[in-house]
């Protein structure tokens, strides 16, 4: 009889987790059972024998990882494995890759016999969504509406899905506004693809000369199906308000005055 591959999963604990090219101490769990009829199993211990562009944490034995299991696994019963892994740069995303997996274990029948056997096991990187958000203006004008482009990239090795991003003011904020429809829906952005969208920016005369802060929020679902969000901090320079000079003329009308006498007299101010 052979053990059971039931599940094989990046993270631990049934709790899965993004893996991408270059990362290191990654958790690779591999759930089995014990496909005998009426033998309980003990002492289990795995070797992992890696494929090419995945390396384990050992310096003697790179292309090995190892893992046990201590307790005792009845008829039928199952269990896990998890094996800390190093991923190479130069793994494919999306690529199934074929590692060897040989379990030895003890069976607790009347003789209490070591059994050991090899089972294949296919390895996928699922990739990693890497999202950057940004505007593609640093100033606007005072008293005034500007227009400006959000734009969302994505920089991972896996696409984003259910993509929705919006933007606010900091709540202290009440010289700035942003105009317009919200949130932005964007769906599904693939790695190294960009999605763009003007948005309307009001900044207030007591805004001249400062800084106006904002928040891009994003939500998505990630490559492994758990919705990440994330927020990013915007900025704008408002500039300085344009004040030009005054010319003033400064007049009286003429006035004739008596000895002892009082009369109002006009004063002209002109721009």
């Amino acid at each position: 009889r052979q053990m059971c591959i039931r599940d094989r999963y990046w993270g631990q604990n049934n709790v899965r987790e993004e893996v991408a090219p270059g990362d290191s101490g990654a958790r690779l769990t591999i759930a089995l059972a014990n496909d005998y009829d009426e033998e309980r199993i003990s002492g289990i211990r795995g070797e992992l024998r890696l494929p090419d562009a995945f390396r384990s944490q050992s310096l003697t034995t790179p292309d090995i990882a190892e893992a046990h299991h201590a307790g005792t696994v009845p008829p039928g019963g199952g269990f896990e494995l998890t094996f800390i892994v190093n991923v190479d740069e130069s793994a494919k995303v999306g690529v199934d890759y074929t590692a060897q997996l040989t379990l030895t274990y003890r069976v607790e029948d009347d003789s209490t016999s070591t059994k050991t056997h090899t089972i294949p096991v296919k390895l996928n990187i699922p990739g990693r969504p890497v999202l950057r958000v940004g505007l593609n203006a640093t100033s606007v004008e005072p008293g005034r509406t500007s227009f400006v482009e959000l734009s969302v990239v994505n920089q991972g090795t896996a696409k984003a899905s259910d993509l929705v991003v919006s933007i606010q003011p900091q709540v202290q904020q009440v010289y700035g506004l942003v105009l317009g429809e919200q949130p932005w829906v964007v769906g599904e952005l693939p790695p190294g693809g960009a999605a763009t969208r003007v948005v309307a920016i009001y900044a207030s005369q007591t805004a001249s000369d400062s800084i106006m802060h904002f928040t891009a929020l994003t939500r998505y679902r990630n490559s492994v199906g758990t919705y990440v969000e994330a927020s990013y901090i915007l900025s704008l320079h408002v500039n300085k308000a344009a004040v030009s000079e005054a010319n003033l003329r400064v007049y009286a009308e003429s006035l004739r005055l008596e000895p002892g006498s009082t009369s109002p007299l006009t004063i002209h101010v002109e721009n």
